[in-house]
């Protein structure tokens, strides 16, 4: 008897451990996967990464370094890996090759993965002080209001761009807020990654409208229409130049800093350009990697603004 019931629980443990690892076999097939799908959201922790840059005055702990990039990139990861989950009817028609749309991954790997994304990146704030733990639980409840079926943020005009936007100022605050003290360039790295990535947001409704109107979704190039959605573009960089030219004339910004910064912005206004002469699908998605970059490049004039 005792035999038989040592055995049994030989068994119950094996079968235990078995489905342990096939669990975590699955979470790392998820994880390696949305890595690399969502490889693009390398602009988030490097906003992170600038921030910090900047609130320690170049002088960063690398540890702190470590933990608040770190964590950006998972909650962000997180973000777009549960967006997916909810997400493929519209995947289907505007990108089939992604993991869930493209059947590579299942939808309870997407909600695990999720969730163990999320409780990382928290323990890892945790480490950093309060300020970083409260704006990364702020980005995890945003992160999952957006997609959730009961919020769906993505879905409610005008709340899918107003919270992207918010969550990337999030990302840099997080780095930002990482020191105790808190500067005005630091807010203005913020704040300048907000207009941005509305910018981009608002490009990718552009280059979404197919799937958006199939899916009877409200996005502001629907209800205004691309021209207009474009002008909204321009004044959010406009607003971003009078900012940049408000710092210099408080003696905040080098001068050297302050042209760069104007020369992107105005980049950015000459590439957008093109939204008002076509409305070719294809051609307005291939403006999406030079716009990534050049949100990239604004960055990397912020941290050379350290130096200058």
């Amino acid at each position: 008897m005792d035999n038989k019931y040592e055995y049994s629980l030989i068994k119950e443990y094996n079968h235990r451990k078995n489905e342990t690892v096939e669990i975590v076999v699955a979470s790392m097939k998820a994880l390696l996967q949305y890595a690399k799908a969502r490889w693009l959201i390398f602009n988030f922790p490097w906003a992170t990464f600038v921030a910090l840059m900047i609130s320690y005055d170049g002088a960063l702990d690398p540890t702190i370094g470590v933990l608040a990039v770190s964590s950006s990139y998972l909650i962000l990861l997180a973000t777009y890996t549960y967006n997916d989950a909810q997400d493929l009817e519209v995947d289907k028609v505007n990108d089939p090759n992604r993991p869930f749309a493209s059947g590579k991954v299942t939808k309870e790997h997407i909600i695990r993965l999720t969730w163990i994304l999320n409780i990382i990146a928290l323990v890892m704030t945790f480490f950093i002080n309060i300020q970083a733990f409260i704006i990364s639980s702020i980005l995890v409840i945003l992160g999952i209001a957006y997609s959730h079926p009961k919020t769906s943020f993505k879905d409610r005009f005008p709340y899918k761009t107003i919270v992207t936007s918010i969550g990337a100022m999030l990302a840099s605050f997080l780095g930002g807020f990482a020191n105790d003290e808190i500067a005005l360039d630091t807010l203005y790295a913020g704040i300048a990654f907000f207009i941005i990535c509305t910018v981009l947001a608002l490009l990718g409704d552009i280059s979404d409208l197919k799937g958006d109107k199939a899916n009877n979704r409200r996005t502001l190039p629907i209800i205004i229409g691309q021209i207009n959605t474009t002008k909204v573009m321009y004044g959010a960089l406009s607003t971003l130049m009078a900012l940049t030219a408000w710092l210099y004339f408080i003696n905040e910004m080098s001068i050297v800093s302050t042209v760069l910064s104007m020369i992107v912005c105005m980049l950015f206004m000459l590439k957008l350009s093109i939204l008002f002469k076509t409305e070719d699908t294809k051609k307005i998605k291939s403006l999406r990697p030079p716009i990534r970059l050049l949100s990239f490049s604004f960055q990397l004039v912020l941290l050379l603004a350290i130096f200058v």
